[in-house]
């Protein structure tokens, strides 16, 4: 395909430094397309691919960069993904949420064995955008124990899920598992995200337990399921000393 000549075309210059300013910006698209004597949809085409595979990073309102490691600024801490809109706005950005869906729906074996409740008993599914500038970050979904919660289906949700839980039902979270896996969405949650089927985005599986009325529960088990031609993620791993 043409865009991929291009693609490499790119990636070879932006190591001979030819086609990236001091600060490590990339030439801006029109001047790319002159460049490579092509159409600035075939440019936009091999910058994405760049930007999937890491290589670029888009900053809203100031073009296209090589990313490097020290780019931390539009970095997302691992240790707080759960925690989107205060993570984007931490980031300078600003962040809008958005109530996709809130249903209730019989728990499958797999909810039912994170939230602990039988098969087939109803639990809550909520699902929401998180976007950033107005751009489509990541989408989640959640599911709630109506037995544990009870009423809790009449919440809007626009603010945190845990912090609903524990204004509500003086719920105190204690612990958060999660796991990371690279995927291709669903159709459903590549519709969400605005993005295709081979796509390749970052899952979060995440379990949240605590305590409601002196008992430990699970509270939130969900599904972030995060664009990877946006947003980073990091952490900072502390050395105590070699035996």
């Amino acid at each position: 395909m043409k865009y991929k000549t291009i693609e490499n075309n790119i990636f070879n210059l932006i190591l001979s430094g030819e086609i990236v300013s001091a600060e490590g910006q990339l030439l801006p698209e029109r001047e790319l397309a002159a460049y490579f004597h092509t159409s600035r949809s075939t440019i936009r085409k091999a910058i994405s691919s760049l930007c999937t595979q890491g290589v670029l990073i888009r900053r809203h309102g100031n073009g296209t960069f090589v990313k490097t490691i020290t780019d931390s600024k539009y970095s997302q801490s691992l240790y707080s993904v759960t925690r989107c809109a205060q993570n984007y706005e931490d980031l300078g950005y600003d962040p809008i949420v958005s109530i996709l869906e809130k249903r209730i729906v019989p728990a499958n074996e797999t909810i039912a064995s994170y939230l602990k409740t039988p098969i087939n008993e109803p639990v809550l599914r909520i699902k929401k955008l998180f976007r950033a500038n107005r751009e489509i970050r990541n989408v989640s979904v959640s599911y709630l124990s109506i037995k544990d919660f009870p009423g809790i289906e009449h919440e809007d949700f626009m603010s945190p899920i845990i912090n609903v839980l524990n204004k509500k039902y003086n719920a105190i979270p204690q612990q958060t598992k999660n796991t990371i896996e690279a995927i291709h969405p669903l159709a459903e949650i590549a519709g969400d995200l605005a993005i295709t089927e081979e796509t390749p985005i970052l899952l979060f599986e995440s379990l949240t337990t605590g305590i409601v009325n002196g008992r430990c529960v699970s509270m939130e088990y969900f599904k972030t399921y995060h664009r990877t031609d946006h947003l980073r993620f990091s952490y900072i791993q502390t050395w105590e000393g070699i035996d």
